[in-house]
């Protein structure tokens, strides 16, 4: 059941990045990362993407990417833990159980 809130909290994340140009300053973007980072506090994947939002919009804040650079950063890394959780239990459904 984890893995499915997980799985389906990663694919509604680009429309949390999108839905403002600045994410960074949206309020409702900051609380939801909360919310879900205190819900799921042994989520070891989501409190990485948590931390990368946060130290990407630090970036941002500083000038030192734009939010299109942050965007891209992201994503890559956000499809990257997709693949490997998908990855990860193909195996998972693979392995005989005994």
């Amino acid at each position: 059941m984890r893995r499915a809130v997980l799985l389906s909290f990663l694919f509604l994340l680009p429309g949390l990045v999108r839905a403002n140009d600045n994410h960074c300053d949206d309020v409702a973007a900051w609380k939801d990362w909360d919310a879900r980072a205190a819900t799921h506090p042994d989520d070891t994947a989501l409190h990485t993407l948590h931390a990368l939002w946060m130290g990407l919009c630090a970036k941002v804040t500083r000038n030192e990417f734009t939010t299109d650079q942050a965007d891209e950063v992201f994503e890559y890394v956000r499809r990257a833990f997709i693949e490997r959780r998908r990855e990860h239990d193909a195996e998972k459904a693979d392995t005989p159980k005994m």
